[in-house]
């Protein structure tokens, strides 16, 4: 599990992942009608079958939060 921000510098090449002390793991939970066995296996999926299942993470001019599992 990471929790943590992605900063870029526009001098710099690479993004760098920059983790502070009190970065956190917030829990989404969310709902659907959409048959879990569809949308769990492999294959490719329409946006707007997924969308509302993603939590919005913050972005700015020179960062944004990641969250990888």
């Amino acid at each position: 599990l990471l929790s943590g921000h992605l900063k870029w510098d526009p001098q710099d090449p690479k993004p760098r992942v920059v983790v502070f002390p009190n970065d956190a793991v917030s829990l989404t939970v969310a709902e659907t009608d959409v048959d879990f066995s569809h949308i769990s296996s492999r294959g490719l999926r329409l946006e707007t079958e997924l969308r509302a299942l993603v939590p919005e993470l913050s972005v700015s001019s020179d960062s944004a939060s990641v969250l990888s599992l």
